[in-house]
């Protein structure tokens, strides 16, 4: 008598829904039904509607890290993706990118997705099947991009967001475009008065940015202008995103929002002098496991700040070469 016990599909099809991506990919090599059912476009809008899945509802331990080395006169770049563990970020292995080319920019992952730039080519990549979608070709000077998944549709949207000078009026103006994947076309949704330039952050089934007026100015005063835009997926509707009462100081601090767009909820979490992380350029990654934060600094080595004590230590990348030659050039939770 055979030892292994036979599920009926609807509930492996229960089970594997409630799997992290990493795991899901790797069900894809169980057997042929697995792969067409992890395939299948049905199976990833009832992925992607599991409320367990949010990417940004639960602390992030993978990491993909964007690797370039600087050699004579070119770039050679190469995605890992990485464990958040106590030892540091250890690499597990190199993510798949089906494209024929060795330089690339990064940004905004979502869902397991990630977009990749290269040459004014903007495409979106699975980094664990390798597979690409061209959804662009402008320069990014120009682009900003943010993807996610709408509740209400059950569709998988890219928010492009086109930035022009406004003559006459000596500013700068963005035009949000949206397409949803799968379909053919975008159309144009909204503006707004002021130029976008950061990454965007997915939650909460809306796309959020920090905009600051003028860039020119970074004087204490100039900061009290900064403002955070939302755009929600569902309603595709553009609008302004509470922010808490903050100063332009020496020491770096993290905000967190206890009640989703409720401004009295925003509470002070670190505080932390800015020569401890020995530099001004730090770039937040995720929440690690055990609360603390991890931090980017100067595109060269990671910090993870300790949410007890306020402290910060060198979070080392293991099964990397230390190369001079190679520049830890941007990472992404995954």
């Amino acid at each position: 008598m055979s030892s292994i016990v036979e599920f009926p599909p609807e509930i492996i099809t229960e089970i594997v829904l409630r799997l992290p991506i990493k795991h899901l990919l790797q069900c894809r090599c169980v057997s042929k039904p697995w792969c067409r059912m992890i395939d299948d476009p049905r199976f990833a809008k009832m992925y992607l509607s599991v409320d367990d899945n949010k990417p940004m509802s639960s602390p992030s331990s993978s990491i993909i890290v964007l690797v370039r080395r600087v050699l004579t006169g070119t770039f050679s770049d190469e995605l890992y993706i990485a464990e958040d563990t106590d030892e540091g970020l250890v690499i597990k292995g190199t993510a798949k990118i089906d494209l024929p080319i060795s330089t690339y920019y990064a940004q905004n992952p979502s869902n397991g997705l990630v977009i990749l730039e290269y040459d004014s080519r903007h495409y979106i990549c699975n980094p664990a099947t390798g597979k690409c979608l061209l959804i662009a070709t402008e320069s990014r000077k120009r682009l900003l991009f943010g993807m996610g998944f709408s509740l209400s549709s059950r569709e998988f949207k890219v928010v492009q967001v086109r930035t022009y000078f406004v003559v006459g009026a000596n500013t700068h103006s963005s035009r949000f475009e949206v397409f949803t994947l799968g379909t053919q076309g975008r159309r144009t949704v909204g503006s707004l008065p002021y130029r976008l330039r950061c990454s965007c952050l997915y939650f909460n089934g809306s796309l959020h940015w920090i905009v600051h007026y003028d860039y020119s100015n970074m004087s204490s005063e100039s900061f009290m202008a900064l403002r955070s835009v939302s755009f929600d997926l569902d309603s595709e509707a553009i609008g302004e995103f509470p922010k808490p009462e903050i100063n332009f100081t020496s020491k770096l601090e993290v905000w967190i929002m206890k009640d989703y767009k409720v401004k009295e909820s925003w509470t002070k979490q670190y505080s932390i002098i800015r020569s401890q992380l020995g530099s001004y350029w730090v770039e937040p990654i995720c929440l690690r496991k055990n609360g603390d934060l991890l931090l980017h600094v100067d595109q060269e080595y990671f910090v993870s700040l300790y949410c007890k004590n306020h402290k910060a230590r060198r979070h080392e990348v293991v099964g990397l070469d230390q190369e001079p030659q190679i520049k830890i050039f941007s990472a992404l939770p995954f």
